[in-house]
């Protein structure tokens, strides 16, 4: 029988998933630098291996694991949450980069993709010499252009490499030298609008080790020729970047040769890979019926004393304090019971909706440490709002603050920030309002990694980390009637002012994750000549109907939907702007705040997100005691000019 071996790399910072399936052979991608305990999946760090390469090589060094360590006929690589789908029919896809999107890997979403299926799955593999992920078009991407040209974006955007043209240029000329065989397939590919990625594959072992050698000579080559000390964290991940090059140069060598047996296969993302369930079915019916167990447990006297019973126990009848409490417990537990219907059933009961709300609106509020944060915050967003009502500046909340007051009428319990939106002469008035104001301002701060000038509104006599983030919109006017077009249009702007941005703050030395600037004047003065210059050329003095996100904002993610649903609202969209309650007081929202929402998320604010009881800034701006006495010595002096909170 042949022997099939598919890798799949997983993360070490991640309790991922793994689907039950002989062909797939699970492991830890940096296994090396694992802390954790009792983890059952192997790892890339025994054999010959480059498992301390991982933080610029990613999913490679399991690659090289099973190059060198690993006997098979068939080699195959897959990621934690990307598979390669085995199902008899195709799935129609929404996402530009050509994948299907499942929520969540379940058993019957492994079952619908065959991923559960070794013997169909060898049947299909036996058939070629290569399975490769399908290509998709970059034409139908905010990137657009060739492929040379989609690199060179992704590598500015996602990594904030400022030099993308010189290294890409060294790759080319090292794939001439070294192996020229391959030099007309990598041009080629350079040259194509469609992208061949991710790095998922089965091909045989002659090819397999072909395509190893081609692709760790040139990274190991390319990591010679780059100063690596440069980039720091994800930048690193240049490397690996250059070998999804190589990949798809390497079966673009193996189309032109027109000797090989190829199939494309459609890709599958799934969204949430976490192991807060289980891929298995009889590991999952055990989970649910221990769990049912537990629910009569608390819920049902008769269960209980039927259990003690058994054991010989006897018990004596609560009394009404403590049934009244059980009542309440059973109606919590009914709402759980509920989410996991929402969760699991494709089609969702005309209430859900309800379900949700009433999920979300008994989700236990933050407390401790967390709390004192939101408060502090609030008393900013409170202050600002009594400042812009005096004199008719309108502002409305953004992201996660957004969510918060539509889902929970004030902070999402695990959010330490508040975000708002507002037009530039809007802005403009505000800080005008605050120049000679004793007590508050507006900071302007320099984000060397997201390449943008950000906002906050804050105390101007107390040093702390409260403030208000403001993020500017503009009145635009549309050049194309396809508004996803023009917006990939505002974001090749963006680009152009990243690559500036990126070089003078080199040039000056400038490195921390945000910087003030403040003892930097003739520095500062230059950057805001710059992002000055480059926002004017969308922005519209006068309001139009259309309304867009500020060149001077936060680089777009490109992992973020925002990125590829287009940051371009009608005026209506925003104007005029209701009203939710957030935190006890009033605060204005976008009038169509549902498509808002979406446009920076992907999904409805009532959904579960990824990043559920994640605060993203408390380790970053309250680690230190002096950061959270800051804190509450603002605390006290607010409430010192009027109760509120």
């Amino acid at each position: 029988m042949m022997k099939i071996a598919i890798f799949v790399s997983h993360r070490i910072d991640m309790e991922s998933k793994c689907i039950r399936n002989p062909l797939y052979h699970h492991m830890r991608c940096g296994a090396v630098d694992d802390r954790r305990e009792n983890i059952k999946i192997a790892g890339d760090d025994t054999g010959d291996n480059i498992s301390d390469k991982h933080d610029y090589l990613s999913e490679f060094t399991v690659q090289y694991w099973a190059w060198k360590n690993y006997d098979a006929d068939y080699y195959g690589l897959c990621h934690y949450r990307r598979y390669l789908s085995f199902a008899d029919q195709e799935f129609p896809i929404k996402f530009f980069q050509g994948f299907i999107e499942e929520k969540k890997i379940t058993h019957w979403a492994a079952r619908k993709y065959n991923l559960c299926s070794p013997k169909k799955m060898r049947k299909e593999i036996k058939k070629y010499d290569v399975i490769y992920g399908m290509p998709y078009s970059v034409t139908k991407t905010p990137t657009r252009g060739s492929v040379f040209d989609t690199m060179r974006k992704v590598l500015i955007w996602h990594l904030n490499v400022g030099f993308t043209d010189e290294i890409l240029d060294t790759v080319i000329a090292l794939v001439k030298e070294r192996f020229p065989q391959y030099y007309p397939a990598i041009i080629k590919r350079m040259a194509s609008d469609e992208v061949i990625g991710f790095n998922l594959f089965v091909m045989k072992k002659e090819l397999f080790f072909k395509m190893c050698e081609f692709q760790f000579d040139i990274m190991e080559q390319v990591a010679s020729h780059i100063d690596m000390t440069q980039f720091e964290g994800n930048n690193r991940r240049i490397i690996a970047y250059i070998g999804e090059i190589l990949y798809g140069t390497f079966i673009q060598w193996l189309r032109d040769e027109q000797k090989y047996k190829m199939a494309e296969k459609q890709m599958v993302l799934f969204w949430t890979p976490q192991t807060d369930r289980i891929a298995d079915k009889s590991e999952l019916k055990r989970k649910v019926k221990n769990f049912l167990k537990k629910v009569l447990l608390k819920v049902s006297p008769t269960y209980r004393v039927l259990c003690r019973v058994e054991d010989r126990q006897t018990q004596e009848f609560a009394t009404i304090k403590e049934l009244q409490n059980v009542n309440e417990k059973f109606n919590q537990i009914l709402n759980r019971l509920e989410l996991m219907i929402w969760l699991e059933k494709p089609v969702f009961p005309e209430n859900m909706p309800q379900v949700k709300e009433s999920f979300w609106r008994s989700y236990p509020s933050a407390d401790g440490k967390l709390r004192t944060v939101q408060i502090a915050n609030m008393w900013m967003l409170h202050r600002m709002k009594e400042l812009c009502d005096s004199v008719g500046i309108r502002f409305w909340l953004h992201g996660g603050s957004l969510v918060g007051g539509l889902r929970h009428s004030g902070y999402i319990p695990w959010d330490d920030d508040i975000d708002v939106g507002m037009m530039r002469n809007d802005f403009s008035k505000l800080k005008e309002l605050l120049n000679d104001n004793a007590i508050y301002k507006i900071q302007e701060v320099y984000y060397t990694s997201a390449s943008c000038r950000s906002y906050r509104f804050m105390r101007r006599d107390i040093v702390t980390n409260a403030f208000v983030d403001i993020f500017i919109y503009d009145y635009y006017n549309p050049t194309e009637e396809d508004i996803q077009h023009d917006w990939g249009k505002l974001l090749d702007l963006k680009m152009g002012l990243a690559r500036q941005y990126i070089t003078m703050m080199k040039v000056h030395g400038i490195q921390p994750r945000n910087e003030t600037l403040d003892d930097k004047p003739s520095i500062k003065l230059h950057l805001d000549k710059l992002i000055d210059m480059w926002c004017k050329r969308i922005s519209s003095k006068e309001p139009t109907d259309w309304i867009a996100w500020g060149l001077d904002n936060n680089f777009e993610n490109r992992t973020r939907p925002a990125w590829w649903l287009g940051r371009i609202f009608q005026a209506s969209d925003i104007f005029p702007l209701q009203e939710c309650t957030f935190e006890g007081e009033t605060m204005y929202i976008p009038n169509n705040f549902k498509k808002y929402v979406f446009t920076e998320y992907g999904i409805d604010y009532l959904d579960m997100p990824n990043d559920i009881n994640i605060s993203k800034h408390l380790s970053i701006y309250f680690s230190k005691q002096k950061d959270l006495d800051a804190i509450e010595a603002l605390i006290l002096d607010e409430k010192g000019r009027g109760e509120w909170l």
